[in-house]
């Protein structure tokens, strides 16, 4: 008995060093033997580690059984998508349709010193890679959701079919779902 109770002493301070090393391991959703998809998804409009329809559509055909054209079920829920970043455009243009509410950022971020961005690179998916000068003499670079979306529907001709309401700062956000989703 007195080697078992020392044994179970024992347990705690090993798990104790075990959580001393890294617990998060970050894989690609696509692409690699490690990731949940672990085929390529091909979606021209998004990086190859992820695309956001692919995903959206694996969870509704799973939890509500819907088709690829993502409207087939009855049960299919009324989305509300916030986004700011280019590759939200593909869901927007993709998956939404006309009962699903985008909330799409829009404006422009301050050109913040690089050594700030906490693992950010400049080239972001989340604000366009051209600096832009204002008035008062600061530089700063637009949210990429809006600019994506108009790019595809002028080259394109494709709109998203979603309710769109555009925000800046979340107090926008929180009204605009106050009124319209609430």
């Amino acid at each position: 008995n007195e080697d078992n109770d020392a044994e179970k002493e024992q347990d705690p301070n090993e798990s104790k060093s075990s959580l001393s090393s890294p617990a998060i391991k970050v894989v690609p959703v696509f692409g690699s033997a490690e990731s949940r998809f672990p085929n390529p998804h091909g979606c021209k409009r998004c990086p190859p580690n992820l695309c956001k329809s692919y995903v959206l559509q694996h969870l509704l055909s799973t939890i509500y059984n819907t088709d690829s054209n993502h409207t087939s079920s009855p049960d299919r829920p009324q989305i509300v998508y916030i986004g700011d970043g280019g590759n939200d455009a593909c869901p927007a243009l993709e998956i939404l349709n006309q009962n699903d509410f985008l909330f799409a950022r829009d404006g422009s971020v301050p050109d913040a010193d690089p050594r700030q961005w906490k693992g950010k690179q400049p080239d972001d998916v989340y604000a366009e890679n051209e600096l832009t000068n204002s008035d008062d003499g600061t530089r700063s670079r637009r949210f990429r959701l809006v600019p994506t979306l108009e790019k595809v529907a002028n080259s394109e001709g494709k709109r998203t079919k979603a309710n769109v309401y555009t925000w800046y700062k979340g107090k926008e956000l929180y009204s605009l779902v106050s009124k319209h989703i609430l």
